[in-house]
């Protein structure tokens, strides 16, 4: 069962894996699962300022778009895997191609990043460079990002769900 568990945690973390509904095509775990990324996104949701332009960097097909999208969030993708681009612009939403590294940040008024699937380090260094003044929502990240962020001011919240206690950081550099 821990094992099982284990896996299933694995799954949910990573943001290519969420889906919008049981029934979608692009599901690759439970949908218990997805309750847990729903729930978790729903709860940092309330940090945001009402009708703020979000950008998901490594927005995958779109899935936590939609769900902010459905919370009244206008919202902004970048996305370097062609074929998540092309999924998440049929689902009607703008992604910018590339890595955001290469291509940039979108105007938005806050960014969200799901910092365990990729190496954030390259965006980090991008966010100091460019001196963003933005608000920054990290999620699922490793100790390393964690002592970081921290050391930055960053302040750690937990979603706690019937699939355990999820982490999360709201980066105020505003």
């Amino acid at each position: 069962m821990k094992k099982k568990m284990i896996l299933l945690a694995v799954l949910v973390l990573c943001s290519a894996c969420f889906a919008n509904d049981p029934n979608s095509t692009s599901v690759l775990i439970p949908y218990e699962g997805v309750r847990t990324v729903r729930a978790v996104v729903i709860d940092f949701a309330r940090y945001l300022d009402p009708n703020s332009l979000v950008c998901d960097i490594g927005c995958a097909d779109g899935n936590v778009l939609a769900i902010l999208s459905r919370l009244g969030f206008r919202v902004v993708g970048v996305e370097k895997n062609p074929l998540e681009v092309r999924r998440a612009r049929r689902r009607g939403f703008a992604i910018r191609k590339g890595d955001v590294c290469e291509v940039g940040f979108p105007p938005a008024d806050a960014y969200y990043l799901w910092a365990n699937h990729l190496d954030a380090s390259p965006i980090i260094e991008k966010i100091f460079k460019d001196d963003m003044k933005k608000l920054f929502v990290i999620g699922h990240y490793n100790w390393v990002y964690r002592q970081f962020f921290k050391s930055k001011g960053a302040i750690e919240y937990r979603t706690e769900t019937h699939l355990g206690t999820f982490t999360w950081l709201v980066w105020d550099r505003r």
